[in-house]
């Protein structure tokens, strides 16, 4: 970013740097590990629109990272969880919106039977990866470079930035320090749109427990239909557990996630971000036949057992909203339609502009989110994103998106919600624009 730039950006924000001066003496960070870097801190949002401290105002496209997708403080949402918080945020024992909220996702996502909560996505994806061994006896699980599954040691083992070894046969390589090694040696790494991960599953068919995938990548929205249908069709073949990561994609791609997007059935799933409507919140969904070893009497439970527990899982708070949510995109399904024409109509203007000015961007995208990727070699699988490199540019782009008025996730994806109206899209693409014009 240019001296002129950084330095109006940080006039605009100046409560901001200021707070985060404080903030660095008691934060590791602000919402994850690592260091502060110019994220704006934000006093409210209401529909599209965000503000923060200094008062300047933002259509966002950060969406709280995912969950936001009917936008913020939505009076469906807002009006549920105040019900529930004035009846008693947390009880300890059973209450009603826990069973509502299960039925509620049982009806909505196909061919589920049964739900468990959790408190993240980390929290469900780690459980289900528990349950799958539990139910067929074997250890090792099979994960895809560069997908993200939360932060448990399970889940940090090649991930976005990964590229060791052949991407025919990827090598499983620790993310992050702290991950031990017999994590990395009981993971098997593979590759999407790659058929050789199917002779690999095939290979360790006696001591896989389960393969868990997104089935859409956020960072890398591709076409992956076929690959899926035949991840299907091998994992039946092998005895080999499926589990849909659908923490991101979970009523976003369609109101029945990936499984209505794609017709594919897992064994297992696991949900989070948008079924809490803002609330910290998780799920695993399956049938009830892979749910068995968490079924037990009592406190006897026996090493067959799986035993999931969380003081706030299905918490009064998170189940109201979440319910919210999920009844008003089931009465308004002609969202997802709208959102999606506004990702088309956004990624063609702003690569229009690109190749207008032979600047190198090509976006990809799915219903409600898209990619932007500075470079124009062709994208037909993770690796191909260039990921490292990609979101140092991204990085760049996002600070001079907050210059003109539109706020970007740090993560490299940009989320469109219902709230964004086309008018919010035009200023989206001007945004856009206007920021390629001073990259370049």
């Amino acid at each position: 970013m240019r001296k002129k730039d950084a330095l109006y950006l940080k006039e605009k924000i100046k409560s901001s740097y200021n707070l985060a001066e404080t903030g660095k003496q008691f934060l590791i960070a602000h919402y994850t590990a690592g260091i502060f870097n110019d994220f704006v801190f934000f006093d409210h949002g209401k529909g599209s629109k965000m503000y923060d401290i200094d008062g300047n105002e933002y259509i966002d496209c950060a969406g709280g990272i995912g969950p936001l997708i009917l936008g913020h403080s939505h009076e469906a949402v807002v009006n549920a969880a105040t019900e529930a918080i004035e009846k008693g945020c947390l009880h300890g024992l059973g209450n009603e919106y826990e069973v509502r909220f299960a039925e509620l996702l049982v009806e909505s996502i196909p061919q589920a039977e049964v739900v468990t909560f959790t408190n993240s996505g980390t929290e469900a994806t780690m459980h289900a990866i528990k349950l799958a061994r539990a139910y067929t006896g074997k250890e090792k699980i099979a994960k895809f470079e560069g997908h993200y599954h939360g932060t448990h040691e399970f889940a940090q083992i090649s991930g976005r930035t990964a590229k060791y070894g052949p991407v025919e046969r990827p090598e499983s390589v620790a993310d992050y320090a702290g991950i031990p090694e017999y994590a990395v040696d009981g993971t098997i790494t593979l590759s999407m749109n790659q058929k050789e991960s199917f002779d690999i599953i095939r290979q360790y068919k006696d001591e896989l427990a389960a393969v868990i995938v997104e089935p859409l990548p956020m960072y890398a929205p591709l076409d992956y239909k076929v690959f899926l249908k035949g991840l299907r069709e091998v994992t039946e073949e092998c005895g080999v557990l499926l589990i849909f990561d659908e923490v991101v994609t979970g009523f976003r791609l369609a109101f029945g996630g990936a499984r209505e997007y794609f017709n594919i059935i897992p064994d297992l799933a696991t949900y989070g971000k948008i079924i809490g409507g803002g609330f910290p919140a998780g799920a695993i969904v399956g049938t009830k036949k892979f749910f068995k070893p968490a079924y037990f009497d009592g406190f006897n439970i026996g090493r067959k057992s799986v035993f999931f527990t969380g003081t706030f899982s299905g918490n009064p708070v998170t189940c109201a909203a979440g319910i919210a949510v999920i009844e008003y995109l089931r009465d308004h399904k002609y969202l997802y339609e709208q959102m999606n024409q506004n990702v088309l109509y956004i990624c063609n203007q702003i690569e229009a502009h690109a190749n207008e000015i032979g600047y190198p961007l090509q976006t990809k995208s799915a219903c409600s989110l898209f990619v932007p990727y500075f470079f124009k070699e062709e994208i037909n699988k993770p690796r191909d994103t260039n990921w490292t490199n990609n979101i140092g540019q991204y990085d760049t782009l996002r600070k001079h998106m907050l210059k003109h008025g539109v706020s970007l996730s740090d993560i490299g994806v940009v989320f469109v919600t219902a709230a964004h109206s086309r008018e919010d899209c035009d200023s989206i693409v001007k945004a856009f624009n206007q920021s390629i014009d001073e990259m370049y």
